[in-house]
């Protein structure tokens, strides 16, 4: 399905990082990344009085 979306440049850069490293398309990385977003169990902890989570270690490599 196509359509059209606004992104923030930097959520843009990072996702054509995921895609290219991955030799997929952009739709296709957009789709994975949603997915895993909307399906993950957060692994939360206190860090200061603050609530943290952690990504997983699958997308550690987009933030290089």
């Amino acid at each position: 399905m196509k359509i059209t979306i606004n992104l923030d440049n930097g959520i843009l850069r990072l996702a054509n990082q995921y895609a290219s490293k991955r030799d997929i398309s952009l739709g296709r990385a957009l789709s994975e990344l949603m997915r895993e977003g909307l399906n993950a169990q957060r692994l939360t902890r206190h860090v200061n009085g603050l609530l943290v989570f952690d990504p997983r270690e699958r997308f550690a490599p987009c933030y290089e």
